[in-house]
């Protein structure tokens, strides 16, 4: 080993043993102070010592997971929704949605949030209106029961029933502000007694498009003849 060397790995060791302690058997006993280059030394006033003393902050995310109702050929959904066992003076919102679907995946996040409030609302002040809303939400991948039942093809699909008769059905939903919207329109027809109910018998469109019934649904051959720059 050349002089230079040996000067160098001297001169390494006691910089480190000037950071650290080592115990009897070599070991590092205590970490100490890191030595700090001239770029750290020169920016080490800007740096804040941590206090323990400060309290820690929670931050709380203000949304939360929608409920999930399963849709199967048994038939037992339609008790919640459409039978006796549907919650009185209360918008059933059925959110069908697709986990495969980029649309659904950035309008979820927004549902989500609108469920919250209505779980906060519902726990402040039981009578506000908002709390007369339930949300569910329907993997559309899982069964097609509600496609066939109601013909509609696009999603994410909404659907609103009051006390078991439709009060609103559309695609056109793409905030929380949207959501709280639609969901009191719907039930203020509700409360009025101007369901969709007897309209639906035949399905939603009757089988010619989504939108003949649903009032907020996007015609997709319309839109599809648009861009084709077929006229209308």
């Amino acid at each position: 080993m050349s002089d230079a060397t040996s000067s160098s790995t001297t001169a390494t060791r006691v910089h480190l043993d000037d950071a650290v302690s080592l115990d009897e058997s070599g070991r590092l006993s205590d970490y100490g102070k890191p030595v700090l280059s001239d770029v750290q030394r020169q920016y080490k006033h800007t740096m804040r010592t941590p206090n323990p003393n400060t309290p820690a902050v929670n931050y709380q995310l203000r949304r939360t997971h929608l409920p999930r109702l399963d849709i199967d050929r048994t038939g037992k959904w339609q008790a919640r929704v459409l039978g006796e066992s549907a919650p009185v003076d209360t918008v059933v919102l059925l959110c069908v949605l697709a986990g495969y679907d980029p649309l659904c995946s950035r309008v979820e996040p927004q549902l989500e949030m609108t469920w919250f409030e209505i779980v906060e609302a519902t726990a402040a002040t039981p009578s506000a209106d908002l709390a007369h809303v339930v949300m569910w939400r329907v993997e559309a991948s899982q069964d097609r029961i509600l496609q066939e039942m109601y013909r509609f093809r696009s999603v994410p699909m909404f659907l609103m029933f009051y006390e078991g008769a439709m009060v609103w059905g559309g695609n056109t939903i793409r905030s929380a502000e949207d959501v709280r919207r639609v969901a009191l329109e719907a039930l203020i027809r509700g409360r009025r007694k101007d369901a969709e109910g007897t309209a639906m018998k035949g399905g939603l469109g009757g089988g010619v498009n989504d939108s003949t019934i649903l009032e907020g649904v996007i015609d997709e051959e319309a839109l599809a003849k648009k861009v084709r720059g077929i006229s209308m």
